[in-house]
């Protein structure tokens, strides 16, 4: 909301950031087991950790790839 109050190119970056950061948050809660139901209110701690350890794994399992498969990694 900050953003919206803000004038010219600042409004513009400080919207989009929050707005790209508030994303990620879900996304990785996602990947935690977070549901993001109406009700559900901001994901824990608990629920970052395990999204973020599997975000950790994805990454992983992606670099293996590219090291098997050096000519078929880039998408």
């Amino acid at each position: 909301m900050e953003g919206d109050l803000r004038l010219g190119k600042e409004a513009t970056a400080t919207g989009q950031t929050a707005a790209a950061a508030q994303e990620a948050v879900r996304w990785i809660a996602s990947l935690g087991g977070f549901l993001g139901r109406k009700r559900d209110g901001e994901p824990g701690t608990t629920t970052m950790r395990r999204g973020l350890e599997r975000l950790a794994a994805l990454v992983e399992g992606w670099q293996l790839y590219q090291t098997m498969h050096p000519a078929r990694a880039s998408p």
